[in-house]
């Protein structure tokens, strides 16, 4: 009997794995193979670990910041647990963890590895600093790659154009089981309700929205919105809130489980993120039939149609969010949310894993 064919994923922070990679795992655990994942140990550990389809879990310490010292001591655990294991594909996600893994298992000829590139640093608009450090470290591992997937036009056109020494797949993000999104209606009589899932970071800019609130509510008295996620930026945000004489419109849920549930008693999505690869909680939004407001920023400018679904919005322009989420509120809610209904059908997540069957290479 030929040895069981395994595969590894592998994601900086383990939340990734849990949000994003679930489903690919269990669709080739059901192909036989052995799943295998090298993450981090976080928040989602528990849930993750309660997946039948996993074999073997491998704690990562690796930091997001590239040069760390502490990534030198992660790669050499890289180098030997590829060494113990025998990989067929390795599928590879965040910037940092796939850099290392790819130069990991750049001498593995039998193995196939797939990079699954959720939004490059660099990009239109990006920092210099961030064109000088992370373009050239991706184009160097680049060539210790099999197939890079893009889950958004923009990074699909930067990779075609520079990273020519394997092929670049164009895949509309992550895919969302939309089987297990059902709009519902909103309880009688609740405020007009904003919500904006997303991890606290500087990236996701939640203090536009914070600033943005006091304008809004000037406008629409008893509009509130809904905070969804943890992180870093979760106390200077509060703390702002509380300094612009909002924090009584503001409601700081933490880490959820039942987002689906909760969007169905929101009006509007919101997210001011600099930058974004595909965001998951816009698609789930319109799977949920939700109006949405966003900045007009990588990423998130794919899933709104100004004027139809939702309003675009330049970065840090806090007076234009403020009117783009009264223009919403006052719109007519329905139709927008129909719209966004209609935009999402293609991230099916039963299109998506026959996409990626065909770059894995393996038979559907």
């Amino acid at each position: 009997m030929s040895p069981q064919k395994a595969i590894l994923f592998v994601a900086t922070a383990g939340s990734h794995i849990y949000h994003f990679m679930l489903p690919f795992m269990q669709m080739m655990a059901d192909r036989g193979y052995a799943v295998d994942v090298l993450t981090s140990k976080d928040h989602t550990h528990h849930k993750l670990m309660a997946s039948s389809c996993i074999r073997s879990f491998y704690p990562l310490d690796l930091s997001r910041n590239p040069l760390h010292i502490k990534n030198i001591r992660a790669y050499r655990y890289m180098k030997r647990l590829l060494q113990k294991n025998a990989y067929s594909i390795i599928h590879t996600n965040s910037p940092v963890s796939s850099f290392y893994i790819r130069l990991a298992a750049r001498k593995l000829t039998d193995t196939k590895m797939i990079y699954m590139a959720h939004g490059f640093h660099f990009f239109r608009g990006a920092p210099l600093k961030n064109w000088l450090l992370y373009f050239p470290a991706e184009w160097l591992a680049s060539h210790f790659t099999n197939e890079i997937i893009t889950i958004n036009h923009e990074d699909y056109l930067v990779a075609k154009r520079h990273f020519k020494s394997c092929p670049v797949h164009y895949v509309q993000g992550t895919g969302l089981d939309l089987d297990t999104y059902h709009a519902a209606p909103k309880e009688e009589d609740a405020p007009l309700t904003l919500l904006c899932v997303g991890e606290f970071t500087k990236r996701k800019n939640h203090k536009q929205i914070i600033k943005a609130l006091p304008l809004i509510t000037d406008m629409i008295e008893d509009a509130r919105i809904w905070f969804v996620g943890i992180g870093p930026q979760f106390t200077p945000c509060k703390e702002l809130a509380r300094e612009l004489g909002v924090l009584d419109h503001t409601y700081w849920l933490g880490f959820r489980y039942d987002v689906p549930e909760l969007l169905n008693q929101a009006d509007v999505v919101v997210l001011a993120s600099y930058h974004e690869g595909v965001p998951r909680c816009l698609l789930e939004a319109m799977a949920c039939k939700k109006p949405i407001v966003a900045t007009d920023a990588r990423g998130s400018r794919e899933l709104v149609a100004d004027g139809e679904n939702g309003y675009l919005v330049k970065c840090d322009d806090v007076e234009g969010f403020a009117k783009a989420c009264v223009r919403v509120l006052n719109a007519d809610m329905e139709a927008m949310g129909q719209k966004s209904y209609e935009m999402v059908q293609p991230y099916d997540v039963s299109i998506v894993k026959e996409r990626i069957l065909k770059i894995y290479g393996v038979a559907p």
